[in-house]
């Protein structure tokens, strides 16, 4: 009986932190329409045990592209012409906790295209300065 408990409680505790744990964020190459998700792979899906005579369902990809309920797609296996983990995929956590995932491709300051050897190191220190512009603020 212990060891059932144990194993069930590692069980949970290993899926919650899987929630809290930043997964990798895969580029979805479509055979229809919208053409490329971003997102998560939250979960695969899996056909039951087939029985004789029943078709067999297909297995089901659920995409995480947002924190949204709406921002979750389920799609099946065979919509999906490739996937694979982009480098330069950009993850964006909004302060209301909503998820933005996309491509750097440039910033403006005062209307102006910011220029820079790094977009990436850019980016990261105007973050740095608009988090202590809010701590001073607050």
């Amino acid at each position: 009986m212990s060891l059932s408990l144990l194993a069930m409680l590692a069980l949970l505790t290993g899926q919650s932190l899987r929630l809290l744990w930043p997964q990798p964020i895969y580029s979805f190459e479509l055979i229809s329409s919208p053409g490329v998700l971003l997102g998560e792979c939250v979960g695969v899906q899996r056909p039951l045990v087939p029985t004789a005579g029943v078709p067999m369902e297909p297995e089901i990809w659920l995409i995480r592209t947002g924190n949204r309920p709406q921002d979750s797609y389920r799609l099946p296996a065979a919509q999906v012409r490739a996937s694979r983990l982009p480098a330069d995929v950009l993850v964006v956590q909004r302060r209301n906790g909503a998820r933005l995932y996309g491509y750097l491709a440039g910033m403006r300051e005062d209307g102006q295209p910011l220029t820079a050897a790094s977009m990436s190191a850019a980016l990261e220190q105007r973050l740095r300065l608009s988090a202590t512009q809010r701590r001073l603020a607050a």
